[in-house]
């Protein structure tokens, strides 16, 4: 829930009575206790109800209780594609399977984007029910988590510090889906995974090519943005501001001299950008792609 949200039926006796303070929002990077309780709980709720009706044994003992479709096949899915297991080794018994994946979420010291892999990766399965996703997607919002889930496929959870900033990157992935721009939005998508995984150079590289692919279709003889602005600058309709053209052109321009984002490193460790320059390029980069698409296409090629 945001603060506009928290009120009295939202809060426990002791927050409501100032004995305990008010829930705050997180960090970008960070997981609460609570909030990995409650994705487990969304997770295995969720499952539970597929689980096959089996009787029981008599005596201490009991007979293995598997799960049935869709969830037998969707973990299936991550048992190979996510942990590059063979699939001779997966076995689709509800308890086994529970306990593999619950220290990925309760354990305080496993990294967040462990538990987030785990979660994208089964939404974006087709057989994913969507009661799943909402129930994630809830549990994101009650936390107070600096993340939200894009439902459109293929879903996807993204860096959101501010509400503004989360709205504005769906905006443009709708935006650029929308237009066709497959591989625009695929940036995008992966410049959010980036953040997740602290890749903070990854994350920028990735977001100034969601910007690149856009110049592409407005100028396809460019391999640069600044040819696809120039293109946009001489057409009398569009009137790109001047103040606009600048700031794409020094934001592709940063990208560009700063080691180790979209060239090598050469006598540096490691590229100098941190979370706060992979957040706002991000943010930026999702707002300037759509932008640029939607001056270009007012007008026709």
């Amino acid at each position: 829930m945001n603060r506009s949200q928290i009120g009295p039926r939202n809060l426990t006796f002791s927050q409501a009575q100032g004995y305990a303070e008010l829930p705050q929002p997180l960090k970008l990077g960070e997981l609460s206790g609570e909030a990995r309780n409650q994705l487990w709980s969304v997770l295995y709720s969720c499952v539970e109800k597929s689980k096959r009706h089996v009787s029981w044994m008599a005596g201490p003992g009991r007979h293995p209780i598997y799960i049935d479709s869709p969830w037998d096949e969707i973990l299936r899915h991550l048992h190979v594609n996510l942990y590059q297991l063979p699939i001779d080794e997966f076995s689709p018994e509800f308890y086994p399977l529970m306990d593999q994946y619950k220290s990925a979420f309760l354990q305080q010291n496993r990294p967040l984007n462990e538990a987030f892999d785990i979660l994208q990766e089964m939404m974006r399965h087709r057989l994913c029910p969507r009661e799943f996703t909402d129930g994630i997607s809830n549990a994101f919002n009650n936390c107070q988590l600096a993340y939200i889930i894009n439902k459109t496929r293929p879903v996807t959870i993204l860096p959101a510090a501010t509400s503004e900033e989360g709205r504005t990157i769906a905006k443009a992935l709708e935006d650029l889906d929308g237009a066709g721009l497959a591989g625009a939005a695929t940036h995008l998508r992966n410049a959010s995974t980036c953040v997740t995984k602290a890749d903070w150079s990854g994350a920028i590289r990735e977001s100034i090519h969601a910007v690149e692919a856009v110049a592409r279709r407005i100028e396809p003889k460019a391999n640069d943005l600044g040819k696809a602005l120039a293109k946009l600058k001489k057409d009398k309709r569009i009137m790109l501001h001047p103040a606009m053209e600048a700031a794409l052109s020094k934001l592709y321009g940063y990208t560009s001299d700063e080691q180790g984002i979209r060239h090598s490193l050469l006598d540096k460790p490691e590229a100098n950008v941190g979370q706060d320059e992979a957040v706002f390029m991000l943010g930026a980069c999702a707002g300037f792609s759509s932008y640029l698409f939607r001056k270009h296409q007012s007008f026709g090629s």
